[in-house]
């Protein structure tokens, strides 16, 4: 192993943290409107198509916002 001097710098990629902090949004603001939408009385599939809707909107929005802000446009 070669060691370090000072002056090099180890590039770290958090790729995956920030696709696992997407994701566990996506799925409490989908769970959040899925109980909603129970209270509300709506039928099941209401209610999946809603929550299934939510969570991939948050999901790619997400995932968008990260890429534009730490990897550039």
């Amino acid at each position: 192993m070669a060691a370090t001097t000072p002056l090099q710098q180890h590039a770290c990629n958090h790729r995956a943290l920030e696709v696992v902090s997407v994701l566990l949004l996506s799925t409490v603001v989908a769970l959040s409107a899925a109980v909603i939408t129970v209270a509300q009385g709506a039928g099941v599939g209401t209610v999946l198509t809603t929550s299934a809707s939510v969570f991939l909107g948050v999901f790619t929005v997400g995932l968008t916002a990260i890429t534009y802000v730490k990897h550039g446009s």
